[in-house]
């Protein structure tokens, strides 16, 4: 046997295990951190009252312990069982005091985009907590001081970011007027806008949003006015049963003003109302019947429509009465 054979063979064997060294290494590196094993420790962390610690931690001057603070924050609350126990050991109140002091930190940092991230992530824990908590156990000042971040963060591009900060507002708006009026006043540009997204989910929560807000002015005058209201109409008539609640409540609520009740007859919005009374569904034709009743009990409203449309309508309410009962 030649002697370059033994040598090349020993070479091959030398490779293979090399080969073999650098997977086995290559398998350490992986990580094999699953998200169960994420969610135990979220929960142990929380269990241990580790929002108090946190709240220690933010003595800290340092724009970067603030990020982890509010990191661990978000993470925290994405955990929908966590989030009552947060709120006790003061995490809401914690991120309040992050979103606070955020624009100074970064500004002292000199570092507006750490600045932006600190921003974000403590607007979208804040999201996370109050999608769950009552509101009504909450101060008014506290609940008040939210929207400001909330508003932000549904102004964002991200799906996600979008659709829990709406949930969160939609929580916050059953406080009552003061707030709904605050939410309206900082954000209906940006809830607006929401209603025209390609999320199905996105476009519900906005829709649900402002059904809770529909006695702010701002809301009354966009289902009022001629435009805006066709969208309104067309959620109502939306395939996704809870955006089409939504919308024909708003509209149902915002028909007892008798100016968005005289729109509804001069556009002749009131023949899909007369549709939605047809529906299968109980909770629609009942707010289909509101909607009707308004328009008939609204003088000026009910002379804009001719003979026969008010024949319809009359019938409507007449069939609705003896159907359902209402």
């Amino acid at each position: 046997c030649p002697p370059w054979r033994g040598t090349r063979k020993m070479a091959s064997e030398m490779l293979k295990k090399q080969q073999q060294q650098e997977q086995e290494r290559s398998r350490a590196r992986e990580d094999t951190d699953t998200p169960h094993q994420c969610a135990r420790r979220r929960t142990a962390f929380v269990e241990a009252e580790g929002a108090y610690t946190l709240s220690l931690l933010l003595r800290m001057s340092s724009l970067m312990t603030k990020q982890q603070v509010a990191m661990s924050l978000f993470f925290c609350a994405g955990e929908q069982s966590l989030r009552a126990a947060m709120v006790q050991q003061g995490g809401l109140g914690l991120a309040l005091k992050l979103a606070r002091v955020e624009g100074s930190a970064a500004a002292a940092a000199g570092d507006k985009k750490a600045g932006s991230k600190l921003k974000l992530l403590v607007s979208h824990a804040l999201a996370r907590i109050l999608i769950s908590v009552n509101p009504g156990l909450l101060e008014e000042m506290q609940v008040l001081e939210c929207v400001g971040p909330l508003v932000s963060l549904i102004a964002k591009d991200y799906a996600l970011q979008q659709f829990e900060g709406l949930l969160a507002l939609t929580n916050l708006a059953t406080v009552g007027m003061e707030v709904q009026d605050k939410i309206v006043g900082n954000g209906f540009g940006a809830i607006e806008e929401l209603q025209w997204s390609k999320n199905e989910m996105v476009v519900r929560a906005a829709t649900e949003l402002l059904c809770n807000c529909v006695s702010c002015d701002k809301v009354l005058a966009s289902i009022k006015d001629g435009s805006r209201q066709k969208l309104w109409i067309g959620l109502a008539l939306s395939e996704d049963p809870a955006t089409a609640n939504a919308a024909a409540g708003a509209i149902a609520m915002a028909s007892g003003d008798p100016r968005v009740a005289a729109s509804l007859a001069k556009s002749g919005a009131f023949a899909q109302v007369l549709d939605l009374a047809e529906s299968s569904q109980p909770g629609m034709r009942h707010r289909a019947f509101v909607t009707l009743e308004n328009l008939r009990n609204e003088a000026e409203a009910f002379r804009a429509l001719d003979e026969g449309s008010q024949c319809k309508v009359k019938n409507a309410l007449e069939r609705l009465k003896e159907s359902d009962g209402f």
